[in-house]
């Protein structure tokens, strides 16, 4: 009679937890499901601290979403999206617009603009938008879903560490990994920065499985996932899937190049050959020209709204180099400076530096105005016009 009682109590506190956070209990299922998983194959004194530092983290992560639910509670309404501002913001606002949208509410023009423009769109916006249509409004769930897939993809890379590098090494990593202050407040927060990781770490995982496959079976799956996890990162960030490929095809070159004393000679032969080519001018040029197309599009990036950050020298900060304010420069009474000259005012516009002179200054200049004369400047110095 007790343990009916003791079931129906337990079921009642389900039924309770699911219509309060459906979607933290499926969270809480599906982690219970896949924990076993992480402990296949590890010893007792290993599993004892496994459960340790797995306990730890969970806490330490759900006591991290308590403080955030109750940091925002003075926020809490109808409009408040779970974050203050940030792409955190953008991308809970675009997922509950696509969730007024599919559930027929009063919507606007708007709203439909956001919901399907094509800036930001990925798969991981699909997926909240998705969680918001089927569970509502869930933006502490989706945390803690979003510290789930970290930790997911933390015991992933655990589990290659040990068997490559042995315990310590991989215990001291999956240590890094989950207390990390940077990676922990990225591991609760509502960005795909968990889900690109789960999926970088299972495109790595598959990879060495299928190159230590034995038989066709194992071999097929392992492609399989990796296939899965390629299609995933390829849609989170631009040349996701380039870098993950590459860096899978350097690893496995280096492996290659190091098995024996031989081939680690030719691959240094190689290497210095490489070098040797890459000093040249033409490859020069080329390599600078790439660094400088990358430079602008960071620029663009950091000119932007949200939290960027800077990894460039201040210098290259100077001026905004989007593609609205290189294709044309501005008014001389905006983003102006004084030369030393009182002839001519400048104004640079990322890449594009202009000149402004009064009427009348120089042969060749209008006398009814202002004349603009642009030139294109060096893109790894900005330098005002006049010098």
């Amino acid at each position: 009679m007790r343990w009916r009682v003791w079931t129906v109590a337990a079921g009642l506190a389900v039924a309770a937890l699911y219509t309060v956070a459906p979607l933290a209990l499926c969270v809480l299922a599906a982690g219970a499901a896949a924990l076993p998983l992480a402990f296949r194959g590890l010893g007792a004194e290993q599993r004892r601290w496994l459960t340790a530092i797995l306990v730890v983290a969970a806490v330490a992560r759900a006591v991290a979403i308590g403080g955030v639910l109750l940091r925002n509670a003075p926020s809490h309404d109808d409009q408040f999206v779970g974050a203050a501002s940030g792409d955190e913001a953008y991308v809970m606002s675009r997922a509950l617009r696509v969730r007024d949208i599919a559930r027929g509410s009063p919507v606007g023009k708007y709203d439909f603009f956001v919901a399907y423009d094509e800036y930001g769109r990925n798969s991981y916006v699909d997926v909240v938008s998705a969680l918001q249509v089927m569970f509502g409004p869930t933006p502490y769930a989706l945390r803690l879903l979003n510290a789930l897939l970290f930790m997911a993809a933390s015991l992933i890379l655990f589990r290659l560490s040990r068997e490559a590098f042995g315990a310590l090494p991989a215990f001291a990593g999956l240590v890094t990994l989950l207390f990390w202050p940077t990676l922990f407040a990225w591991s609760i927060s509502l960005l795909k920065e968990p889900l690109y990781l789960l999926g970088g770490a299972l495109f790595l995982s598959g990879a060495i499985r299928a190159a230590r496959a034995a038989d066709g079976r194992t071999r097929a799956l392992a492609l399989g996932t990796m296939a899965a996890a390629a299609w995933l990162i390829a849609d989170l960030r631009p040349s996701a899937l380039g870098l993950a490929g590459g860096g899978v095809a350097v690893g496995a070159v280096m492996y290659l190049a190091l098995a024996s004393p031989r081939r680690t000679a030719a691959a240094a032969i190689v290497l210095a050959a490489a070098l040797t080519v890459a000093i040249a001018t033409p490859v020069e040029r080329r390599l600078i020209a790439g660094l400088e197309a990358a430079a602008k599009t960071h620029s663009g990036h950091v000119f932007t709204m949200g939290h960027p950050y800077k990894l460039l020298d201040a210098g290259f900060y100077l001026y905004p180099t989007t593609q609205a304010a290189s294709n044309s420069c501005r008014s001389h009474g905006s983003c102006s400076r004084r030369a030393s000259s009182p002839s001519c005012r400048s104004s640079c516009c990322g890449t594009r530096c202009c000149c402004w002179r009064p009427p009348g200054s120089s042969p060749g200049v209008g006398k009814t105005g202002w004349s603009r004369v642009c030139s294109w400047a060096t893109w790894r110095r900005p330098r005002p016009c006049w010098r």
